[in-house]
């Protein structure tokens, strides 16, 4: 991804609110700017990314009120008192109370695939756009049929 092309999902990321008006902050893309190269991958139902994201939901002293439970770890989350199951995959922690605006915030996951296997690799990162970004990389990239293409940000210096 070239700069402009970077520059112009960044300002996508940073523009998003939900459905209900609360705050998105992409921490995942914040930190694939700063590396020196990201990369737009395309694939489709053949080849799924296996990388869950990291979305939470915070206040903005970070504390984590409720998270995207990847299903190898949803069993030890239904037993729990404490969580609030908002969907198949979201819970909300009862518990912890938020002392400030709320966002989604999503985080990046690793790629140690890349680190270790590609030479003088450094940190690899990897993040979901929004469907907002997710369209303009489509369009960028001229995807036919884009909605069965999915996209997925890569970044490492």
């Amino acid at each position: 991804m070239d700069d402009d092309i970077s520059e112009r999902i960044w300002d996508v990321e940073k523009s998003i609110r939900t459905r209900f008006n609360c705050s998105y902050r992409n921490v995942a893309y914040d930190i694939a700017m700063s590396k020196k190269h990201r990369i737009c991958i395309y694939y489709n139902d053949g080849f799924m990314c296996q990388k869950h994201p990291d979305l939470r939901l915070e206040d903005g002293n970070g504390n984590v009120m409720g998270a995207l439970i990847p299903p190898e770890e949803a069993e030890s989350y239904r037993s729990r008192e404490d969580v609030l199951w908002i969907s198949d995959d979201f819970v909300i922690f009862t518990d912890v109370k938020g002392e400030s605006e709320e966002a989604f915030a999503v985080y990046p996951f690793d790629i140690p695939e890349i680190r270790e296997n590609v030479e003088g690799c450094g940190e690899v990162y990897g993040t979901s756009p929004t469907m907002s970004s997710d369209m303009v990389l489509k369009d960028w990239g001229n995807i036919e049929s884009p909605s069965s293409v999915y996209t997925a940000i890569v970044a490492f210096d």
